[in-house]
């Protein structure tokens, strides 16, 4: 992912973004949100995701595209290339600790949210893990509500059957499109206001 960061690090020596935003980072979810600024207005919002990523790479580069912005709030999508991608849910919510720790110690007035993962039709074999992984990034919220957040989108995703709702999804039946990214700043966007 060195090309996409070095990417947001020139953009950011052209035109340095402001202090005390919101800082999203994230797998393509967040890439793939590209009215993300306007549709948390008025809220300031940084949009720093690289797709495909995992919560590992987010770690790996939380300094250069996070901690340096000295951000107000993060919000963070990742964790379903992890799982997808063979990892376990222990091994995941080590990552999500590892970074609230690391952001506490380096920011530590700093609100951070976790989107939960979102159910997609061609990854459905893996929603078990998906909601445990939830699950517990929930509980881990609930340690430290005065700093930490959890944003629960699923209930936006699934039909009245607990299937994804398909409207929702691009045709590779796993990016998500305008509607869905719609329906997550209404929800999304409250949340940080309040914080």
């Amino acid at each position: 992912w060195e090309v996409s960061i070095a990417t947001f690090e020139a953009a950011d020596l052209q035109r340095p973004p402001p202090e005390q935003s919101i800082v999203f980072v994230g797998s393509s979810s967040i890439t793939g949100w590209s009215d993300l600024e306007a549709d948390m207005a008025p809220l300031t919002a940084i949009k720093r995701g690289f797709g495909g990523s995992t919560m590992v790479d987010v770690n790996r580069y939380r300094d250069r595209i996070v901690t340096n912005y000295l951000p107000r709030i993060v919000v963070v999508y990742a964790g379903e290339n992890d799982i997808a991608g063979g990892g376990s849910v222990d091994a995941l919510l080590e990552q999500y600790e590892k970074f609230s720790r690391h952001l506490e110690e380096r920011l530590p007035d700093t609100k951070l949210c976790f989107i939960s993962i979102k159910p997609s039709p061609t990854r459905i074999a893996f929603w078990g893990e998906m909601e445990w992984a939830n699950f517990r990034l929930e509980r881990l919220v609930q340690t430290d509500p005065e700093r930490l957040c959890y944003i629960d989108i699923t209930a936006l995703m699934l039909d009245e059957y607990g299937d994804p709702k398909e409207a929702l999804y691009l045709a590779d039946r796993l990016h998500i499109n305008r509607q869905a990214y719609l329906l997550w700043g209404d929800l999304i966007r409250p949340v940080l206001e309040a914080l």
